[in-house]
């Protein structure tokens, strides 16, 4: 029996080994195992090491998995589908239907790809514009002909209106 910090210390040897190493604590007669058999007999090998390999995996998979909900990862795999079908009026690959704006896209694919140039090109005014004018025959076929600049030209009258129509 040895002496450290003046608590009684013992060492228990089997066959010459060192197997564990006691602290008693004199006040409750405590006893702690110190370097145990536990330890030594491969703990660490067996849970610790697993048990950290598992935590970093599990880790590595969160910080590169994809972050987005189910509902908008089933919108996205529906326009792509529908994106993919022969005679589509909005033929975008499938790569970029998973990154571009999904209202950007509803516009692709309900009015065509002219609709959603222009939607990219006045994002801000475009929703409105076709939220009103965007099933009117005559407006698909203006959109068609002079292109994305008439957006900015309805969407003023949209918002504003028409000092014509008023006074009729």
């Amino acid at each position: 029996m040895a002496i450290h910090d003046g608590k009684p210390f013992l060492r228990s040897e089997v066959a010459g080994r060192e197997t564990c190493a006691l602290l008693i604590c004199g006040a409750d007669d405590e006893r702690i195992c110190l370097g145990g058999p536990l330890w030594k007999s491969g703990m660490f090998k067996t849970f610790v090491m697993p048990l950290v390999f598992a935590t970093l995996t599990a880790a590595t998979l969160a910080l590169v998995s994809d972050r987005r909900g189910f509902e908008e990862l089933a919108i996205r795999a529906a326009i792509a589908e529908e994106a993919r079908a022969p005679g589509t009026k909005c033929p975008l690959s499938p790569g970029y239907t998973d990154t571009a704006d999904i209202s950007l896209l509803s516009i692709c694919l309900r009015y065509g790809l002219g609709a959603y140039q222009a939607a990219r090109r006045h994002p801000e005014t475009s929703a409105k514009v076709f939220a009103v004018y965007g099933e009117d025959e005559t407006f698909q076929k203006v959109l068609d002909r002079f292109g994305q600049q008439v957006i900015p030209v309805v969407a003023y009258f949209v918002e504003h209106g028409s000092r014509e129509f008023q006074f009729r």
